[in-house]
């Protein structure tokens, strides 16, 4: 049978061969982040003094990975530590206090521990999946610093600093290791259901129809519709900052310019962090309503430091979520707007011009639409609220509105 356990409680598990001789001791479990299984583990001595080892122990020489020890046929399974992972890696790993976020940018949590399944290393199976983190649930879960085990709904993108979930996911979300177990059982048998293949050989032996506790932010009544751009319980909570306007499409959310500036913006697809939101860069002209082109980055991890709205997958209160690390290539009419250089398009604190030549202020902040990329509101430095449908034209000089 199957068990799971936590990588906390792998450190200083024995590495016995099955000759019987205890040859190293577990010091780091180390994370494969693209599949979101065990890679691997760095090794220390056994005894007292013993410090790190030059060796390393990859999953695939893994005989067993018991309750006990961790099996191994014999030493010449042990690699090279670097070829298990770089020092970077194996001293963070999934560390305590690494962020796990929703596919639509809502912070639910902070990493506590990891959950991985038992099982043989260098066969097919669950064995080496990790299938939970135990977390920091915050006000986005309906409570916060409260410890609970989420269930990761088959592989997710992780990295040393972020866990990338499904925002529909959040839901699944249990008490304890055991009622964890019984609900990882259950997704893994509808999983395999939608496949068509056959539920068994998951963890656990539980039927598909055995129901977990299940206290996420769904079962609290703040259900998110799969698909929509409606964050969890930052809905409710940063309401000061997202207010629905006028007019505005049913389910989608607005934000604020000051609001979105210095937002982490993360790979959909790797969890990798690729810097933060530095600025926008908009089109307008007269006859079309003014939209976002582009976010311009800073402390970009990449080199390219501006993505087109169309590769954004997600604007959250704690996120910006992201498809593609890539040049911007917005539509060609907002191309013009992206050939602007990144220094002359600081919008707030902007002058405000209107088209007969009148100036009325400056830009105090921008309010858009996080679905559409719409500018939904301008607030000028005297007080005054312009429909975002009145600006024209964004230039070096001025923005200028109708």
């Amino acid at each position: 049978m199957r068990e799971l356990y936590l990588a906390s409680e792998l450190t200083k598990r024995p590495v016995v061969t099955l000759g019987g001789e205890a040859i190293a001791q577990v010091k780091d479990t180390v994370f494969d982040g693209g599949s979101a299984r065990v890679a691997g583990f760095t090794l220390a001595g056994r005894g007292l003094f013993s410090g790190p080892l030059h060796r390393g122990l990859p999953w695939a020489g893994v005989h067993a990975l018991g309750p006990d020890a961790l099996m191994v046929p014999d030493a010449d399974v042990l690699a090279d530590r670097a070829a298990v992972a770089s020092g970077a890696e194996a001293a963070s790993g999934l560390v305590r206090g690494t962020e796990v976020l929703t596919d639509r940018g809502v912070a639910v949590g902070s990493v506590l521990d990891v959950v991985v399944v038992s099982g043989r290393g260098g066969e097919p199976g669950p064995g080496g999946e990790v299938v939970g983190v135990r977390i920091a649930s915050n006000e986005a879960l309906g409570h916060h610093e409260r410890e609970v085990y989420l269930a990761l709904p088959g592989p997710v993108a992780m990295t040393g600093d972020t866990v990338l979930v499904p925002a529909a996911g959040t839901e699944h979300l249990a008490p304890d290791l055991v009622q964890l177990d019984h609900l990882v059982a259950r997704l893994r048998a509808v999983e395999a259901a939608g496949r068509g293949a056959d539920p068994g050989g998951g963890p656990g032996t539980e039927s598909p129809g055995t129901e977990a506790p299940v206290q996420g932010a769904e079962s609290q009544g703040q259900r998110t519709p799969q698909g929509q751009r409606t964050p969890l319980g930052h809905q409710e909570t940063r309401r000061h900052d997202m207010a629905k306007s006028e007019g505005e499409d049913a389910g989608n959310v607005l934000m604020v310019l000051t609001q979105l500036l210095g937002s982490a913006v993360v790979d959909a697809v790797g969890a990798a962090r690729l810097g933060a939101v530095d600025g926008l860069v908009l089109h307008a002209s007269p006859g079309s309503r003014g939209r976002i082109a582009a976010l311009r980055l800073r402390d970009a991890k990449t080199e390219h430091e501006v993505i087109a709205w169309a590769d954004v997958h997600a604007v959250g209160p704690d996120a910006v979520i992201v498809t593609a690390d890539r040049p911007a290539s917005p539509h060609p009419a907002a191309a013009s707007a992206l050939s602007v250089s990144s220094e002359s398009q600081e919008l707030l604190g902007q002058r405000l011009l209107t088209d007969l030549g009148q100036d009325i202020g400056t830009l105090d902040d921008l309010t858009f639409d996080t679905e559409t990329g719409r500018v939904e509101r301008l607030a000028t430095s005297r007080g005054e609220q312009l429909p975002g449908e009145r600006l024209i034209g964004v230039g070096t000089y001025a923005l200028v509105v109708a």
